[in-house]
């Protein structure tokens, strides 16, 4: 994991804070990476990361694609969506 550890509270999007907290509360780590943020999936391996902008222009869009996104964790060790990064963990 890269960057240093944040909280739900610093986004901008009162929306997005919600969907970050309680992904967080599920044990997902929220960590500060350049502009924005990264959640890490609570698996050992971290089988997902998902990028999170600080700014996003369709918050809605943006709450919808990390809940999906999380939904899908964790991962079967050969899956090609594995770390959204694309680089194995």
């Amino acid at each position: 994991m890269a960057g240093k550890t944040a909280d739900p509270s610093e986004h901008t999007d009162k929306d997005i804070r919600k969907t970050l907290r309680h992904w967080v509360s599920l044990g997902w780590s929220l960590r500060r990476e350049g502009h924005g943020f990264r959640l890490y999936c609570p698996c050992q391996n971290m089988c997902t990361t998902i990028p999170v902008g600080s700014t996003p222009a369709n918050p809605g869009r943006t709450i919808r694609w990390i809940n999906n996104a999380a939904q899908q964790c964790p991962k079967d060790a050969d899956d090609p969506r594995r770390a959204l990064t694309g680089m194995d963990h």
